[in-house]
């Protein structure tokens, strides 16, 4: 059986925001992020935080 999404308060919040939405699409468009992927990795290591939970992604800690 397929568990149903329900959207959270966020999603609800952030579904308001096309304009930004279209901004940070055109930005993934113009920017290559391989080379910045690739820079950001060699000095950044992803492990666990404190509680246990996943680290997040380098890159998404910069953008």
């Amino acid at each position: 059986m397929k568990k149903e999404e329900i959207p959270s308060f966020a999603d609800y919040l952030t579904s308001g925001r096309k304009v930004k939405m279209q901004f940070f699409n055109q930005i993934n468009t113009l920017v290559d992020w391989r080379p910045i992927t690739t820079l950001i990795n060699r000095h950044y290591t992803k492990g666990m935080s404190a509680t246990g939970k996943p680290a997040y992604h380098g890159l998404l800690l910069l953008k």
